[in-house]
């Protein structure tokens, strides 16, 4: 069993045979990956007896919810031309 840490909080785990797949699986879901079966770049695959998958990290609701601010804080910038009094 392998694992290769990717960027954006990714992690790929491959193996030959399908019990030391799942027991790597198994073990980053219990750190806090998931997996995402809506991107094509990150479904599991097989190829005889080797699997692969990519999970990435789960995040959190805080983390979701402070994004959702600064995205909102941004979006609250003033336009037009200045004062002559500035």
């Amino acid at each position: 069993m392998e694992y290769m840490e990717l960027n954006n909080a990714k992690v790929k785990v491959s193996a030959m045979g399908i019990a030391d797949f799942l027991v790597g699986v198994t073990t980053k879901i219990k750190e806090g990956y998931e997996m995402n079966y809506e991107d094509n770049d990150m479904y599991p695959i097989a190829y005889g007896g080797y699997f692969e998958v990519t999970l990435q990290k789960v995040q959190a609701e805080e983390e979701v919810k402070g994004s959702d601010e600064v995205q909102d804080k941004e979006v609250e910038v003033k336009r037009g031309r200045k004062s002559k009094a500035e």
